[in-house]
């Protein structure tokens, strides 16, 4: 059985690793491009400063790039352990990491498809990484709802609930909602929704402005329109700057408690009449 998956079972059976039970959190987006990566450094580095022993996995197949967003500027050098046959995570700001880029090489283009995807992130949550016993595991997902997304949602026994990043646009929102849905359909919890690069802080008198053309859109209403919940917005700001709201966001991410979403109405009554079109048919065959 493997190490990642050992602890989760022992978290969904109460047991207590590191003090807290293990808490896996992919953070999530169908769109490119939002921040996510750097909201899952970022988010762990702050969940870490909260006294939490934190572990990151960057499950990007064809652009891993967490190791930049923890200020890395190439990715560390795989290490392995030949003894225990694992691969033995780096460390950044007491972060435990593993990114795929160790492995692959940064900038190799990287082409596999399907099952050859399907098995190497089985094999990243079945045994090959010793991590040190994490409260937090948490995922850099790539922004796709292909391959590794839906194995990764598959292998995982109990996940603690996702982290939904997304941009004040219409093409976020809309992407955005496609995720949701797959998250009310395999019956996966929500831990909230980020709304990532909501504007610019001016670093002279904190005033927020909005310097894109596009038309903005407020995620925190759209979160109490469709009763989802909203941990906050984070505008585009300096680094230091950042530490403030990633802050806020470990906390909000701590006290949470994740929901799970009802299936939407129009796929409620579509499953009644496919249920009852198998029922009228057995009724047939049985008559």
């Amino acid at each position: 059985m493997s190490i990642i998956k050992r602890g989760l079972r022992r978290g969904v059976q109460s047991d207590r690793l590191g003090g807290v039970k293990v808490k896996a959190i992919p953070i999530a987006s169908l769109k490119g491009g939002v921040g996510k990566s750097t909201i899952t450094a970022q988010l762990g580095k702050a969940l870490r400063r909260r006294g939490h022993k934190v572990a990151l996995l960057d499950l990007d197949i064809h652009g891993p790039n967490l190791h930049l967003a923890l200020g890395l500027s190439h990715p560390p050098p795989l290490e392995l352990d030949t003894a225990g046959e694992s691969i033995i995570p780096n460390h950044v700001d007491g972060v435990e990491f593993v990114t795929l880029a160790s492995h692959f090489a940064e900038g190799t283009r990287i082409l596999w498809k399907g099952e050859a995807k399907l098995d190497l992130v089985r094999e990243m949550l079945e045994g090959v990484i010793a991590w040190d016993s994490p409260d937090y595991l948490l995922f850099d997902c790539p922004p796709t709802l292909g391959d590794e997304v839906q194995a990764l949602f598959e292998n995982l026994p109990n996940p603690h609930g996702v982290v939904l990043v997304t941009q004040p646009s219409d093409l976020s929102v809309d992407d955005a909602s496609r995720l949701l849905d797959m998250l009310a359909e395999g019956g996966i919890p929500l831990i909230g929704l980020v709304a990532n690069m909501d504007g610019a802080l001016c670093p002279h008198c904190n005033h927020r402005f909005y310097p894109f053309a596009s038309r903005r859109v407020d995620i925190e209403q759209f979160c109490k329109e469709h009763k989802l919940p909203f941990l906050m917005s984070i505008p585009q700001v300096t680094q230091s700057a950042l530490l403030t709201y990633t802050d806020k966001l470990a906390r909000l991410v701590d006290i949470t408690t994740p929901v799970r979403l009802p299936i939407p109405s129009i796929r409620r009554k579509l499953k009644r009449q496919i249920a009852k079109k198998v029922l009228e048919v057995a009724a047939r065959g049985n008559a």
